[in-house]
Parts: structure tokens; sequence; C-alpha cells
């Protein structure tokens, strides 16, 4: 049998549908039951039947059907009729508020049908195909092909930039350089920018650096590497390029071929990685197999709390014993062995790799992965523990929404703890590992608040119960996490816990005196690290800023895009330089002779650099350019 609303395949008698939770309905017999008590009825009590249409009637949904007779309802006029007409008013719009409600609370309505009624090893089930079927949807090969497609070496276009720049508070320490004689009042930010683009068998790459936002003089170099020739050229300097012919030692000729290759092997990996689909349903058949080995489970009330955030929810709790969980992973590793779509994914995913090295096969490497399963297999009577036990925290829309994993082996146990509880719009996260030892605890948790898309709340670290960290979310953006990209921003701060001024003793202890007064110094401050910004895979404007006290001190700036290709045109006339070193030098000292430094100078003074600096500059320049002439 079917279900009649996601179509999945279920076993006779089922009642609900353990992938959508719609309930199955009855068949043919229940229709012709339902007939029969009817029938009677019109035949025998019309009056009977007359009176249950008053009630009936604002249900109807085909009134031509009645079997009411025409003529009695005709004389009933008046209130009555107005009566009737409200009453099937009324009911209509109870009906679309209730269709409605149901539409939109389905998850919770058959959440509440699976608990109420389910056995709880079968609620249990239900549960966790509901969520594995969410978590395929969000993983798979979709992601793989976008990567991918990123990593294309032809018609690509990658920029990027490098900065620091220098904020409010940092400002105060640039100002004492000043009693050293040094003037860094005007210095705002330094960094380097650069851009690759590739089009077919052409290389373009540029680079730049970068004073207070102003391009000071570029480097462009042009690769045919086809040909295997070199162009470069500073077009703040001149318009024409050196040129450069690798001849006979040129190595690169193939580097086209190479890239395709390379590219072709990454294009057949993305297609061994399982789609969504097929993850889902590798997922739940594994599921099930180790299902099948566990006989009990208990269902109960309970609470999840983070912090001062709970949540009303279900637990059901699984125990296991080294006999329970060895014939979970016998189960296991048996289907691992035979299974088509691993056999088919590590060989072909293998097979890929062979377009660079021919001594990779994939047939051979599942045969090892092969005789690994046989090896582990043969090892699983060793797995010896006292007790697992696996705590499940259930919504009351069916999520899964927190877990419990603890590991007893003789007097020695490993907890491992996920809890996301929410509260309106109050959302609490904890992940903590604890173990029988005192020094191997961990726990990092979340309180905050999420509205419109965005987190916003703090988090704090603890390691073995000190307080390591504190960090202030603010902004983040749950959807975009999701996808694998970050937007918001993060600000650590040392925990209470921490005296920095103690751990930076610690780390320069024995160091000279001005270093001494630099730790003393940042020891007295009220030092953060904020990380924020946009990363995608297709773009990115990142920045690490160290702060005191909230004020910048300095950042850190990532700035990137990866996008389409941009033409790329080599020059027709250029200066030639052999493969050997030789050259015209006539013409290259031409070349020297025309080199114009006042678009770098202009640029500099754009730059705010102090004008005595420049004027020494071009001094220098001058002085050079005359011993040439």
């Amino acid at each position: 049998m079917f279900c009649s609303n996601c179509g999945k395949e279920l076993p006779e008698g089922t009642k609900f549908c353990g992938f959508c939770g719609t309930a199955v309905k009855a068949e043919e017999p229940v229709a012709e039951e339902a007939v029969k008590t009817e029938e009677p009825v019109k035949a025998e009590e019309p009056a009977k039947v007359e009176e249950a249409v008053k009630v009936e009637e604002p249900v109807a949904v085909q009134p031509a059907y009645s079997p009411i007779p025409e003529e009695p309802v005709a004389k009933k006029k008046g209130k009555g009729g107005k009566i009737a007409a409200i009453a099937i008013a009324c009911v209509a719009l109870v009906a679309v508020i209730v269709g409605g409600c149901l539409f939109f609370a389905k998850d919770k309505l058959s959440n509440t049908i699976h608990k109420s009624f389910d056995k709880p090893k079968d609620y249990y089930s239900y549960v966790e195909k509901k969520n594995l079927s969410t978590m395929a949807e969000k993983s798979g090969s979709e992601y793989a092909t976008k990567i991918l497609d990123q990593m294309k070496t032809s018609d690509r276009t990658i920029t990027e930039t490098i900065k620091v720049k220098v904020g409010p508070r940092g400002k105060d320490f640039t100002a004492l350089a000043s009693t050293a004689g040094i003037d860094l009042s005007w210095l705002d930010s330094v960094g380097l920018t650069y851009v690759v683009g590739a089009q077919d068998t052409k290389l373009k790459m540029s680079m730049a650096p970068i004073l207070n936002d102003t391009k000071l003089a570029t480097m462009l170099m042009l690769m045919d590497i086809k040909e295997g020739k070199i162009f470069a050229s500073v077009p703040e300097l001149s318009e024409k390029y050196l040129g450069m012919s690798l001849g006979d030692s040129y190595q690169l000729a193939n580097s086209t071929e190479q890239f395709e290759k390379m590219f072709g092997m990454y294009e057949e990996m993305a297609k061994a990685i399982p789609t969504p689909e097929k993850l889902e349903e590798m997922a739940l058949k594994y599921y099930e197999i180790a299902m099948e080995q566990v006989e009990e489970m208990e269902k109960s009330k309970s609470k999840l709390e983070v912090e001062d955030i709970s949540e009303e929810c279900t637990l059901l709790t699984m125990e296991l014993n080294s006999k329970d969980l060895q014939k979970v992973l016998k189960a296991i590793t048996k289907e691992l062995a035979k299974d088509k779509d691993i056999e088919k994914m590590i060989t072909q995913l293998y097979d890929s790799m062979s377009e660079l090295d021919e001594s990779i096969n994939g047939d051979e490497k599942y045969e090892e992965y092969l005789s690994g399963l046989e090896q582990f297999e043969e090892s699983i009577d060793d797995i010896k523990i006292d007790k697992f036990i696996m705590e499940t925290y259930v919504s009351n829309e069916g999520q899964i929404i927190g877990r419990t994993v603890t590991i007893k082996v003789d007097d020695e146990s490993v907890t491992v703890i996920y809890a996301n509880p929410r509260k309106d719009d109050n959302v609490g996260y904890e992940v903590t590992v604890k173990s029988s030892e005192e020094d191997m605890n961990f726990s990092l948790i979340l309180v905050g608040k999420e509205k419109g898309g965005k987190y916003n709340g703090d988090a704090k670290l603890k390691v073995n119960g000190k307080k390591i960290a504190n960090c202030t979310i603010e902004d983040y953006d749950i959807e975009e996490g999701k996808k694998g990209n970050f937007s918001g921003s993060f600000t650590i701060k040392p925990g209470s816990d921490v005296d920095l001024k103690e751990l930076l003793d610690s780390m320069f202890r024995g160091s000279n005196a001005a270093e001494s007064q630099i730790v003393s110094m940042l020891g007295n401050m009220d030092l953060a690290l904020k990380i924020s910004g946009e990363m995608k895979i297709e773009q990115h404007d990142i920045a690490l800023s160290v702060l005191d006290g909230g004020s910048e001190i300095i950042s850190l700036i990532f700035t990137g895009t990866i996008g389409e290709g941009e033409g790329i045109n080599f020059p027709e006339d250029y200066i030639e330089i052999s493969n050997d070193g030789s050259y015209d030098e006539a013409e290259l000292m031409s070349f020297v002779k025309g080199l114009n430094f006042s678009a770098v100078f202009d640029n500099l003074r754009t730059a705010k650099l102090p004008e005595e600096w420049i004027s020494m500059a071009e001094l220098y320049i001058k002085q050079m350019m005359n011993s040439m002439r």
C-alpha cells in the first residue's frame, strides 16, 4: 500500500505514514458500511431525516444530492431560512479556519498523532526518518557542484584585496611614534590588491600596493600558456610591454591539457557524490537496519533547558549493552559489504582520480574497502562497554532538538550533549563533552534571540569548569549559515577566569624592557577580537579587528570575488627579451629613459604621504634618470 499524500510505500495495515504523518484512509468495506446505515433512515423515518437536515445541511457540499424532498424545504421561510443561512456561513468559516490551521500545523498535528498512538520505538523511528530527510535535503551533490563551478580553471577572474587598517584606538598608538620624531598621523591603511584571470590558454595577473585606499602602481603580467610567452608592464610608468619567450626550456606547453584533465577529474568526483534523494534513501536503510536490532525504548515527558530557556518535549531513551551494540554493528557491516550504491560511489570516486594518476584503480580501492570491513567485523566482538545510553529530545513539531549520548566502560564514562530549546523568539544552544576525568570537560553555550532570520545573543566557552572566552553574536544570518556561508559578527573576549596580563607575561617571559612595557600595556587593556562581514563561495568581505573597550585598534580586511572571465589580449608591440637573457640594448635603454613617474607621485600625494617624503623620492628618481642620459 502507498501513502495518498507523499506516495511512499508503506507496510500493510499501517495507520499513519511514517514519512509525512498523514492518516492512511480506510478501504471500501468502511464506505459500504456507512451506506447501509444511512439507507434505512431515508426510507422509514422521513420526519427524523428532515430534522437531521437542519444540523447536517450547513456542511453539505452538493445540495443537489440531498435526499430531502423539495416541497417541505420550500415551505420553510422567515427566520428559519435566515438561521440556516447563518449556520451555513458559520460552519463554512470554521471549516476554512480549521483547514488553514491544519495546513500550517501539519507537522505538529502529525507529530501529536504519532506521539499519542505509536509505541516508543515506532515513534522514535518516525522522528528519526523525518529528521534524516531534512538533513539529506541540506547536503549532497548541489554543494559539490557549486564549489566545482567556482574551481574552473578557464574563463574565471579572481580578485582579492588584503588591507591592514588603523582604527581610532590605533591612532593613539601611532601618535606615540611622534615622540621618536616620526609622524604617522597620515597613515590610515596599507594593503595589496591582485587580480588573476584565465581565458582558455591565456592568463592575466596584476598586483598593486595600496596606501590609504589609493592604488600606487600596478605590476601587470600576461601569459600565453600555449606558446610559452610572458608579457610584463607597469601601466602607470609606460604603455609598452617587455616580452619574454621561454623557448625550448618551457615545460608548461601541456598545461592546458593538464588543467582540462584536472577539471574533468573534479567533474567525475562530483558525480560520485550521492544526490540528496539518494542520501536520504541510504541513510534510512541503515537506520532501519540498526533499529531492527534494538528491542526496547522508553518514552516520557521532559523539559530541555539551556540556561533560562526551556522547552517542553518528549524524551526517548535507548539503552544498549555490549551484545546489543555488537548486533547493530554486525548488521550494518554486512549490509555495507553488499551495498551496490557504496560500491558505485567508491569505484567512481577513485576512477575519476585515474585521470591524473593511472596507478589509481577504482576496483582495487573497493577491494581494499571490503578487506577493511572484514577486519572491522572480526574485531566487533572485542568491543566491550557497560552501557550505551542515548536520550533524544523531540519538540511538539516532531523535530529533534537535543541529544545526550553516554558511554560507560568500567569506572569511566564520556557524555556528549547537544541541546537547542526554543521559547518564543528565545533560542539556546549547547554543545558539551564531559568525562569522568576532570581534565576532559568542554562546554559551549549560546543564549539569544532569533528574529527575522537573524540571531543575536551571547556565547561562553568553558574548559574544565573555567570560563575561557565570551562571545557576543550580532545579526548572524541563519539561512546563510545553513548554506555554508557566513554573515554577521562575532566579538570574542577573554573569560572571567582568564588573567590576560598573566597569560602575556608567561608567553613573553625573559623579553627585553621594551617588550615588557608593551606586554604590561596590553595586559591593562580591555582587548577583544571581532570577526565581521560576509563570506560566500563567490564573494567575501571579512574583517578581523582587535578592539580595546569596543574601539578599533587595528583590522585585517579581506575582500574578494570569483566571477566570469574577462577578455585577455596580448600586445603586438613589445620589447623582446629572449630566453637566454639577450635583448636589444638600445631599445631597452630607450624604454627605461621613457618611463614617466609623475602618475606614481600623484598617487602618493592622493594617499596623503608627507610631502617631504615624496620630494625626496622625486629627487632620487630624477638623479637616477639623469645618470642614464
